[in-house]
């Protein structure tokens, strides 16, 4: 990992919906965590709630390995500990742990997907096909490219088994930042409707949003197909896409391309498209 400067908290946090805050904003902030594990002293720890544990539980055990503040959903009128009346620790009450995350992350990194062509590929099936048929054509055009996906991260001499298909925001962030200094100039990254809904590219900067499809699929984790379906287009309606690839065959890339015209480039087989397929087989 790159090193990079302190921030002052408040810089950090500047322009997002802060709730409360006790403690002082003027910290230097030197590392970022979601993991109580990984905070590192004068690091800034997010309180992430998961589907078993409240993130609050481990803000001990962060403060503990050297957390200078910490961010929580927990208002800050119910933190009667922490040493925060001994000023040695910042509380920052959210509504949103894991938008404060993406926000901060984005900030911390010096807004990376804003330095960088970042093609966001998301849809039940093909993503993961997508991007690599994109990555290879850019190759072969001799351009340094990145690949953030289901079978691994994979940009300059980084090559890691992927964990999950869309990670944290902070480690996209991350991730993002290392191509830059590397000069990559293409990342193709696969945006899952789990990282939707957890808000792991909210806030990002894509030069390309690509929709491929939906059929049903993850509904153990979103429950209605209108869960679902609500989380793709959630990829459109909160992040910064400057040009839209949507695919017209697809009933719900229809709904897509009709809420969110703007710059939009539409495929398809069956349907009429921008750009059609004739010969395919």
């Amino acid at each position: 990992m790159n090193s990079m400067s302190n921030h002052k908290l408040s810089t950090l946090i500047e322009g997002f919906p802060v709730k409360g805050v006790k403690g002082t904003l003027s910290r230097e902030i030197s590392s970022l965590a979601f993991d109580s594990r990984k905070v590192k002293s004068g690091g800034l720890f997010f309180a992430l709630n998961g589907f078993k544990h409240n993130g609050f539980k481990f803000v001990s055990d962060a403060i503990d390995r050297g957390a200078s503040a910490f961010v929580t959903e927990t208002p800050v009128e119910k933190l009667s500990d922490f040493n925060l009346s001994q000023n040695k620790v910042t509380a920052i009450y959210v509504e949103d742990c894991r938008s404060a995350l993406a926000w901060v992350g984005a900030e911390f990194y010096d807004q990376p997907s804003k330095r960088i062509n970042v093609y966001g590929v998301t849809g039940t099936n093909g993503k993961t096909t997508v991007t690599y048929i994109l990555d290879s054509i850019h190759k072969v055009r001799g351009e340094k490219t990145g690949i953030i996906g289901t079978i691994n991260y994979c940009y300059g001499d980084t090559n890691l088994p992927a964990q999950i298909t869309t990670p944290q925001s902070l480690d996209i962030n991350r991730m993002l930042h290392e191509m830059t200094e590397q000069k990559t100039r293409h990342c193709f990254l696969e945006v899952s409707s789990h990282s939707l809904a957890l808000k792991r590219v909210h806030g990002m900067y894509f030069s390309v949003g690509i929709f491929t499809n939906l059929s049903r699929d993850h509904l153990d984790f979103h429950k209605t197909m209108d869960d679902y379906k609500e989380a793709k287009k959630g990829f459109f309606r909160y992040n910064h896409i400057e040009k839209s690839v949507v695919n017209l065959d697809d009933s719900v890339g229809r709904e897509i391309a009709e809420e969110f015209p703007r710059n939009l480039l539409t495929i398809g087989i069956e349907k009429s498209a921008d750009v059609m397929a004739e010969d395919y087989s």
